[in-house]
């Protein structure tokens, strides 16, 4: 959006994008997809709104082009889409970050930012076709999905920072550990071999 680079502006969302360039640059090409950041990194992590969103996905549809998300700072998006638009006020973060992600086809994040931790990230897809394609394509340079990648600790990690990151992170810190202890407390009564389980070595193959 060009108010985006006008720094004196006011605009609540300037991390929305160009809805009639866009369609214009569709007119003409076909994408393998259209990434949308939330927050918008290239205008100082600016948000997006919700209707933009909505906007956005039906150019998509029309055209048959892919909507993705990079999630990195999905959960900032949601605090701030709600604190600006009146529409969203009676929602929670969780329910307004739902909200962006039933509109896309899929996301790619980095969970080193809103997944609060220090390392990993996802890609997660509506497509499960292309879904196995990837993960085919990943046995060269992560491994086959049985091992490598991230460890199961780290994939626990992320699933607490995703929960976190919703529900206090950007918000008030007062119930901050709370919500986090209360988190691992119901892992360890209902999962305590772990979220992913644990592997038993096998005697008869040793």
């Amino acid at each position: 959006m060009a108010v985006a680079l006008d720094t004196s502006a006011a605009a609540p969302f300037k991390g929305d994008l160009d809805v009639a360039g866009l369609e214009d640059f569709l007119d003409v090409r076909r994408p393998p997809l259209v990434l949308m950041t939330l927050t918008s990194n290239s205008t100082g992590g600016q948000p997006a709104s919700l209707e933009n969103m909505k906007a956005v996905h039906r150019l998509c549809a029309a055209h048959g082009v892919p909507l993705f998300i990079d999630a990195a700072r999905f959960a900032e998006n949601a605090w701030l889409a709600r604190e600006r638009d009146p529409r969203l006020a009676s929602l929670s973060p969780a329910a307004v970050a739902l909200a962006f992600f039933d509109l896309a086809d899929g996301c790619v994040m980095s969970a080193k930012k809103d997944g609060l931790v220090h390392m990993g990230g996802f890609i997660a897809l509506r497509d499960r076709a292309v879904a196995e394609r990837i993960r085919r394509s990943m046995v060269v340079t992560e491994g086959f999905p049985t091992y490598g990648g991230l460890a199961g600790r780290d994939l626990d990690a992320i699933a607490i920072g995703l929960t976190e990151v919703l529900t206090v992170a950007y918000g008030g810190s007062q119930v901050r550990d709370l919500v986090v202890y209360g988190f691992m407390i119901v892992i360890l009564l209902l999962r305590p071999q772990g979220l992913l389980g644990a592997r038993k070595a096998d005697a008869g193959r040793v």
